[in-house]
């Protein structure tokens, strides 16, 4: 017995309108993980004219963590973690810069924002997992080399006036944004 064949389709058939409406695939310019990379891009961009044009009243680690935020809010598959560690001490670090924090408290100002980082992070394991991913190893990574850089601005005064400066968030959101894009152009992101 033979197997059942299918009629041709011919041109015209609804059948074939539909398979042709349908795209293939979307390509990876619109897709939000590119565009992820390309906003972080843009972001360390603007970030190197402010540095350029005499820099900011913002703390650089606060700007960096607003920047992280936004690329977030793009795409929320990836920085959730890297941002609830550090918008928190970013925002210590802009109130410590205003005196809104005296020193003696500033230890326990950044224990509560660690604090309220791993209970943003704890929360979003439960209620939407897609946004944290179980093994990350990147936002470890970038937070230990922000710990380096802080050690190093204590140890160096030259290097505490270019790390502390508009151009930490031009390399972390530039690196970031870079990475991200040649993922995405290399097709290892799944929307």
């Amino acid at each position: 017995m033979q197997p059942p064949t299918r009629p041709s389709v011919a041109p015209g058939d609804p059948e074939e309108r539909r398979s042709s409406a349908r795209p293939s695939r979307h390509p990876f310019l619109t897709a939000a993980h590119f565009l992820q990379g390309l906003f972080l891009c843009l972001l360390a961009l603007a970030a190197a004219i402010v540095e350029i044009n005499g820099g900011s009243d913002l703390d650089a680690f606060l700007a960096t963590d607003i920047g992280l935020f936004f690329g977030w809010l793009l795409y929320p598959r990836r920085l959730f973690i890297l941002t609830a560690l550090v918008l928190p001490l970013g925002v210590v670090n802009q109130l410590f810069d205003y005196d809104l924090i005296g020193g003696e408290y500033l230890e326990a100002a950044y224990l509560l924002a660690l604090a309220l980082g791993l209970l943003a992070i704890t929360w979003a394991t439960r209620i939407v997992p897609a946004w944290v991913r179980p093994g990350s190893v990147l936002p470890g990574l970038v937070v230990v080399v922000l710990g380096l850089l802080l050690l190093a601005v204590s140890a160096s005064e030259s290097a505490a006036k270019i790390i502390l400066s508009f151009w930490l968030p031009t390399a972390v959101l530039g690196a970031l944004g870079l990475w991200y894009l040649l993922m995405s152009v290399f097709g290892r992101v799944k929307p």
